[in-house]
C-alpha cells in the first residue's frame, strides 16, 4: 500500500452519470414515479437529474449497461460500474469524450475503494486467456452467458471484451473499470417489466442502497457552483430528516473552480482541492439558541399581525395549511427548524404551521394569510417562501390541494431537462 501514492492511482472509485435518451437503445428501465420533487419529462434525462435522484433516494441502479439494445454486462446479474481513475484523469477523459459526442459526463459520486471492495466491488477482467471461447452475441437484449468452463458463473459480470488487434478492435481498458454485482432477486422487477414495460418507483429497480451500508465520506463531482448548491440542498434535507449523518457526504468538488484538470494531477494537489471542497454542515445544523428564539418570535409576531389584518373568520373548506420555506439554507429556515417549528414532508418541503389565534378559518382564508406572511418575510428577511395546503387533512404528506408556484427553483425541484440543450 505504501507504493500507491502516485499520480496515476486513486484510493477512490468514481461512478459517473450520463445523459439518457429512451430512443437510442442504451437507457435502462426507468420508473414511472420518481418521487421527492423530481420532475421527469421523457424521453431525455440529464446526468445531473439522475445523480440528484441517486442522492435523494440513496440508491444507485444496477443495470446491464445496454448498447444498441444489447447487454454489455455478462452473466445472470446486473451491476454498477465504477472507474478508479484519479479525479484529474476522470475530468480530462470526461471533457474530451463529451466533446467527441461519447456517452459520459463529469457528474459523479465517489466512494472509498476499500469500502466498496468490502461490499463486493471488484476490478473487471479484460478478455479471456482462451481465444476460442464462444461469446454470446446478446441479440434481442437477453442474457449473455459465457460457458462456465471459460469463466465461473458468479464472475461473469466482471468480463469486458478486449480485442486490441485484428479487424474488430475493442479496447475499454482506458476506463479502468470496477463493478459491483447485484445479488438480490430479480423476480419482481422482471415481472413488472413483462406486465407493464416499466417499474413503479425508483426503489423497484435493482441497485445499491448507499445509505443502508457502511459507506460514508461520499464525494460528489459537479461542474458549477450552482450545481454544488443543488447538491447541498439535497444533502441537507437528508440530514435534517435524520436519514443520513452529517458525515455521510465528505465533499462536493466543483470542476469549474480549478484552472484545468492538469493542476490536480499530483496527489497532494488533488487532496488539497478536495479539502477545499469539503462539505461543512456545522454552520447549518448547529443550533444558535438566542438567534433562533429571536427569529422564531419575530415570525410569530408577524403571523399574528397578518392574521389581525385578515378580518373575521370565513367559513369554507377544511384542511391543513403551512408556510413553505423554499430555501433550506437560509438563516430563518434554520432558526425555525431548530426551534421545532418546521416539519419536512416526503417531498423535501420545509413547512411551518401557521401561528393563528383563531383556528376556525377556512382553508382558502388561511392560504391568503400565508401568502401575505410570505411576502412580509420576503421583504424583511429576503427569503423565498409561499403556502402549501392539503384539502380535508392536516397531514403534510397528503396530496397537496395547492401550493405557491416555485417551479423555477432548481434547488428544490430536480428537473430532468437540466443542462440539456
Amino acid at each position: 500500500m505504501k507504493n500507491n501514492r502516485r499520480y496515476d492511482l486513486s484510493e477512490r472509485l468514481i461512478h459517473f452519470f450520463r445523459n439518457l435518451d429512451l430512443d437510442d437503445g442504451t437507457a435502462p428501465h426507468l420508473p414511472e414515479e420518481w418521487g421527492w420533487s423530481n420532475i421527469a419529462e421523457p424521453p431525455k434525462f440529464s446526468a445531473m437529474f439522475l445523480m440528484r435522484c441517486a442522492i435523494r433516494h440513496g440508491r444507485i441502479w444496477a443495470t446491464w449497461a445496454m448498447r444498441s439494445r444489447v447487454r454489455t454486462i455478462y452473466g445472470p446479474n446486473p451491476a454498477i460500474c465504477f472507474t478508479d481513475m484519479p479525479t484529474a484523469a476522470f475530468l480530462e477523459a470526461s471533457f474530451e469524450r463529451q466533446k467527441a459526442g461519447q456517452k459520459i459526463s463529469s457528474m459523479a459520486l465517489t466512494f472509498s475503494k476499500k469500502h466498496m471492495f468490502d461490499l463486493g466491488a471488484r476490478p473487471v477482467i479484460y478478455g479471456l486467456t482462451e481465444d476460442n471461447v464462444s461469446i454470446p452475441s446478446g441479440g434481442g437484449g437477453g442474457p449473455r452467458i459465457i460457458p462456465v468452463s471459460a469463466m465461473p458463473y458468479g464472475e461473469q459480470y466482471r468480463y469486458v471484451a478486449y480485442y486490441p488487434t485484428g479487424s474488430r478492435r475493442v479496447d475499454w481498458t482506458h476506463e479502468r473499470e470496477w463493478r459491483w454485482r447485484y445479488n438480490g432477486s430479480l423476480k419482481e422487477f422482471e415481472s413488472e417489466i413483462v406486465q407493464h414495460g416499466q417499474v413503479n418507483g425508483v426503489r423497484d429497480i435493482p441497485g445499491l442502497d448507499i445509505y443502508n451500508q457502511t459507506l460514508n465520506n461520499i464525494g460528489v463531482i459537479v461542474n458549477t457552483d450552482e450545481e454544488a448548491k443543488m447538491v447541498l440542498h439535497d444533502v441537507l434535507v437528508l440530514v435534517d430528516r435524520r436519514q443520513i449523518s452529517p458525515t455521510t457526504y465528505d465533499y462536493v468538488f466543483v470542476s469549474d473552480k480549478i484552472p484545468s484538470p492538469a493542476t490536480i494531477r499530483d496527489p497532494d494537489s488533488e487532496q488539497e482541492a478536495i479539502a477545499n471542497a469539503t462539505i461543512d454542515l456545522t454552520e447549518f445544523i448547529t443550533p444558535k439558541p438566542q438567534r433562533d428564539h429571536r427569529l422564531a418570535q419575530r415570525v410569530k409576531a408577524i403571523s399574528l399581525e397578518v392574521e389581525a389584518s385578515a378580518g373575521d373568520p370565513k367559513v369554507g373548506e377544511p384542511g391543513g395549511c403551512w408556510l413553505w420555506l423554499v430555501d433550506n439554507v437560509h438563516v430563518l429556515t434554520r432558526a425555525l427548524l431548530n426551534c421545532g417549528n418546521v416539519v419536512i414532508n416526503r417531498e423535501g418541503k420545509y413547512l411551518m404551521p401557521l401561528h393563528l389565534s383563531n383556528g376556525e378559518r377556512a382553508l382558502r382564508q388561511r392560504e391568503e394569510i400565508t401568502t401575505e406572511l410570505a411576502q412580509r418575510l420576503g421583504k424583511e428577511f429576503g427569503i423565498e417562501s409561499g403556502y402549501y395546503s392539503v384539502l380535508a387533512s392536516n397531514d403534510p404528506n397528503g396530496l397537496p390541494f395547492y401550493n405557491d408556484n416555485h417551479i423555477n427553483n432548481e434547488r428544490h425541484y430536480n428537473l430532468s431537462c437540466y443542462g440539456l440543450s
